[in-house]
């Protein structure tokens, strides 16, 4: 039998990230962010190369999964140490943009189910997914998406080699480098 760890993710996001991208953008160009529905929901994030770390260290020192084991045995979340809203990943991508901050537009959610539909149908029509779908949108509305690190940290001693401020702003520099902003 294989040993296995399982490392769950959050948002991974970095330079090369074109979903990310996308949220980038619309602060860059015009100062504008939205924020599907009425906000309030918080969610987890990770830098890739925080991630990749996470992942050896697992892979070096990790419990691993067990046929009759606890449940949880073996298993990973790894993720920055803040849980941003929405609009507060806004702000924080404005000042890593250096930007003073960034107008926070709330969408009503049908009006953003409707945007979904759309992405849907230009998928289809250009036979390859957008970045924005149904999908993504439902996971948008739903309530937060946080995990907790707690247990890499103290069973794989890993913690994120920066803050979320220094991620965002590495990844904003990795895209005016790479020319998309």
């Amino acid at each position: 039998m294989v040993p296995i760890s399982i490392v769950r993710p959050p948002i991974v996001f970095g330079p090369g990230d074109r979903g990310m991208l996308e949220m980038f953008r619309p602060i860059a160009r015009w100062g504008i962010h939205a924020v599907p529905g009425q906000g309030g929901r918080c969610f987890s994030l990770i830098h890739v190369a925080d991630l990749v770390e996470g992942l050896l260290l697992a892979a070096e020192k990790g419990e691993r999964l067990h046929h009759n084991g606890s449940p949880g045995q073996g298993i990973y979340f790894m993720a920055a140490d803040d849980y941003p809203t929405y609009a507060e990943l806004g702000q924080a991508m404005a000042t890593a943009l250096g930007k003073k901050r960034a107008t926070v537009v709330h969408l009503p959610g049908p009006l953003v189910r409707l945007v979904g539909l759309c992405g849907d149908a230009m998928g289809r029509i250009r036979r390859r997914p957008g970045w924005v779908n149904s999908d993504k949108i439902a996971e948008a509305l739903a309530g937060s998406w946080t995990c907790s690190s707690a247990k890499a940290r103290t069973h794989l001693g890993w913690s994120p080699a920066a803050t979320l401020a220094d991620r965002l702003h590495e990844t904003a520099n990795g895209y005016r480098q790479a020319g998309w902003l």
